[in-house]
């Protein structure tokens, strides 16, 4: 497949020599052929963006999610013992109450009460 006129005049005009147009032209063919083939890679304008991450960018990356991940952590373990704390009130008012609770006889209506 031949190049659009423009496309191959502009090539011709950057590379020097007629190796360099032509490994020019199979990058742009792959190009196409990447863009046909997996359109979700498309940018708006139809071109791939390509980026770059350093080594840095990339530790602190995995830092920032592992401090995120210490930090849920530790509010899970807040949260666990705040239900605890709870848990353990709940039970020493139900005990204590139930020392306070009066039975009654249901067979005999007393006056009093």
């Amino acid at each position: 497949t031949a190049l659009p006129a423009v496309h191959s005049q502009y090539l011709s005009r950057i590379a020097g020599s007629k190796d360099h147009c032509l490994n020019m032209d199979a990058a742009y063919r792959r190009e196409q052929f990447r863009n046909q083939q997996f359109p979700a890679f498309r940018g708006s304008n139809g071109h791939t963006r390509v980026t770059h991450k350093s080594w840095g960018q990339r530790f602190c990356g995995s830092l920032c999610g592992v401090l995120v991940g210490l930090a849920l952590l530790a509010g899970g373990v807040a949260l666990l013992a705040w239900n605890e704390a709870r848990v353990v009130r709940t039970a020493r008012s139900l005990s204590e109450s139930l020392d306070i609770v009066v039975d009654a006889p249901v067979d005999k209506i007393l006056l009093h009460n």
